[in-house]
């Protein structure tokens, strides 16, 4: 049923991603006041959540849509039931059970519509055309199994995963399984198409080059983490294709995806109202980062409306020449915790020196933290957590250089994890002063 349903969403999404920009907003703006509409009616917690955003006539001025409250997470768990529908409408479909990952502190329990599978399955769909994914190839799939039913050394295995549009079959192994076990059970695969943590894609590649094997893979896809040029490079080295970057959120879906054309990301504006809100809260301009705001359309039965994912991105100078009509996005930057923070207050996204730390550490072997002001700490793997790495009197000023302004350098040890059990995502940079 989804695959019939996403097969005629994903012509939809064909049409309105090439239209004029003022159809897709004009698309955009009727989707948000049937939601908006059916929240205030349906939904306790907005029953007078949008009054700023209503004329004296009842009608919805989307001007005034700033004036609606951001829903960020900590009140959405925390109003979880008041955030459900009484009543949905019957094109919503059935309501399925989620969660989030959990990785920025407690997971998010909620429900979701049955149409915004099929509208994330669509985006999937297209995705996969875009970038020539090869469907009739199996497609090994690694994430946390939070079903439990994806253990190694067998995995789960299902007979599609490109919703109808190939014959390839589907094979899923939970993330937390150790490294080793990971590459012994794909080489056993052998799978065409491979999908995971961006960095466990680079961890897979490199262990693949270390004991000399080989996957045939012909498309790769990585989303939750950011996808470094190190990852990139390693990725494109030893699987001989480059990554497909897409960002996803489990509460509101594929959020945006790689331009098949061109080096930027396009906003999935056709399935969620996506807004990139600066920190004194206006819209970023061109070229400016701003934090994920969304609105998606299709979940009636818990509606998260102008909530905040947590996830900042970079918005494109220029319109992408590839002819969408889709905003364009030129970098994902991460998460509040990302960001580094100067002397006078400011924060940025550092760009740090990945080169030459994984020289200096290893691949992903290294984290840089920020204490203080001014105070960073570089964690480093080791096989032993008393064991300090040698400090390096060039580092300092290498860091530094990266960050804008001048830094304290420490290094410290950081055992290594024996196998992944409770993964988190990994962060090249992480800063305390929030």
């Amino acid at each position: 049923m989804i695959s019939r349903q996403a097969a005629r969403f994903l012509q939809r999404l064909r049409d309105l991603e090439r239209r004029p920009l003022r159809q897709l907003v004009g698309f955009q703006a009727r989707r948000v006041e049937e939601l908006v509409r059916h929240a205030r009616r349906n939904v306790p917690f907005y029953a007078n959540r949008f009054d700023a955003a209503f004329d004296a006539e009842d009608h919805l001025d989307l001007s005034r849509w700033l004036d609606v409250p951001i829903l960020d997470r900590a009140t959405a768990q925390a109003n979880s039931e008041a955030l459900k529908a009484r009543e949905t409408p019957a094109d919503a479909g059935t309501a399925r059970p989620d969660r989030t990952t959990g990785s920025s502190g407690t997971p998010f329990f909620f429900e979701k519509s049955q149409a915004t599978q099929v509208a994330d399955a669509a985006h999937a769909m297209r995705l996969f055309q875009d970038h020539g994914l090869d469907t009739d190839g199996r497609l090994c799939d690694m994430r946390i199994d939070y079903l439990g039913v994806a253990a190694y050394p067998e995995g789960r295995s299902l007979p599609d995963w490109s919703y109808g549009l190939g014959s390839g079959d589907y094979a899923m192994l939970d993330i937390n399984t150790p490294l080793a076990d990971q590459v012994e059970w794909l080489v056993r695969r052998q799978p065409r198409n491979l999908f995971t943590w961006a960095t466990n894609a680079r961890e897979i590649a490199l262990e693949l080059e270390r004991i000399g094997e080989t996957l045939p893979l012909t498309g790769l896809m990585t989303s939750a983490e950011r996808c470094t040029p190190g990852v990139r490079a390693d990725c494109a080295r030893v699987f001989g294709v480059e990554p497909v970057d897409f960002l996803s959120s489990r509460e509101i879906g594929i959020v945006l995806f790689a331009c098949n054309e061109a080096p930027v990301y396009h906003l999935a504006a056709e399935s969620a109202f996506i807004e990139v809100i600066a920190d004194d809260g206006r819209p970023a301009r061109a070229g400016e980062t701003g934090q994920i705001v969304a609105t998606g359309f299709f979940n009636f039965h818990m509606p998260l409306i102008r909530y905040a994912t947590g996830d900042y991105i970079t918005l494109s100078e220029q319109p992408c020449a590839c002819g969408r009509s889709l905003p364009a996005v030129s970098a994902i930057d991460g998460r509040a915790r990302n960001r580094f923070t100067r002397s006078n207050g400011d924060k940025l996204f550092p760009k740090l020196p990945e080169s030459e730390l994984d020289a200096r550490f290893g691949p992903g072997r290294w984290q840089v933290v920020q204490t203080g002001i001014g105070a960073i700490e570089v964690h480093v793997e080791t096989e032993d957590a008393g064991q300090t790495p040698a400090e390096d009197a060039s580092l300092a000023p290498l860091i530094s250089e990266s960050l804008g302004e001048t830094v304290e350098v420490k290094i410290r040890s950081k055992e290594k994890r024996p196998d992944k059990s409770g993964r988190r995502k990994h962060e090249q940079f992480r800063s305390e002063c929030l």
